[in-house]
């Protein structure tokens, strides 16, 4: 069985596909066989299909079929459960985990991609937080920069911990190019400070080009987070 990355975002919106693409090709890099997957997809209605997956596997370039990558999807732009109630359907959770589970008899690592925040419902009273506690992944947690997110971070490193999920590192992610606020600075001194692992800042890429160094370093640095935190080679 492969190895699994859990790339986990604190909110919708904060990287988590940019981050979870960039690790992908930074293992690439390395030579490993890696693929990107994207276990619940919602918002895939009128023809858009699961784009997250889709940018997961052009990082990947696995030739994965779509049908493993993004097994479970909902036309409606909502949470999974919230789709599933709307659309008169229940969330199919042994076809999310037997993809994985598939995906991960073939290839070295799978980058599993979050659905919003951990405590996302899938079903009643089962969140993404659960599914993905079957594996044990190492864990990325992707977050906004700014004021308000330690609250985030901090509430998201608990709920990975309630049920022993590891977490080896945090991005501070400015996913949407905003202004600094003052506490940019200080926000990932008091993350590593309290949680003890490396925090890396990811800078917006949307035509920036000059930022792509910048964020390709973070990417390697991210795989060396994961390759300390599951203790095994790269």
């Amino acid at each position: 069985m492969g190895r699994m990355v859990f790339v986990a975002g604190t909110d919708t919106g904060v990287g988590k596909t940019v981050c979870a693409a960039g690790i992908i090709r930074a293992l690439r890099a390395r030579g490993a066989s890696v693929c990107g997957a994207k276990p619940f997809s919602t918002g895939c209605g009128g023809g858009a299909g699961p784009e997250d997956a889709v940018r997961l596997e052009e990082a990947a370039e696995s030739g994965e079929p779509m049908e493993l990558l993004a097994p479970v999807r909902f036309d409606a732009p909502l949470s999974p459960l919230s789709a599933a109630l709307l659309e008169g359907r229940e969330t199919d959770l042994r076809r999310a985990s037997d993809a994985i589970d598939e995906l991960g008899s073939r290839r070295d690592f799978v980058v599993i991609e979050g659905a919003g925040g951990v405590m996302v419902p899938l079903a009643p009273c089962f969140y993404f937080l659960n599914f993905v506690a079957a594996w044990r992944p190492a864990t990325v947690v992707v977050a906004r920069p700014g004021l308000g997110t330690l609250n985030h971070v901090f509430l998201t490193a608990r709920a990975l911990a309630t049920v022993s999920i590891p977490l080896a590192a945090v991005v501070m992610s400015d996913s949407a190019g905003a202004e600094e606020d003052p506490s940019w600075e200080s926000n990932p001194s008091v993350v590593e400070e309290c949680l003890g692992v490396p925090v890396f800042a990811l800078p917006h890429l949307g035509g920036r080009p000059e930022n792509a160094p910048r964020a390709e370093r973070v990417f390697e640095g991210l795989v060396g987070a994961l390759k300390a935190c599951a203790g095994t080679s790269t």
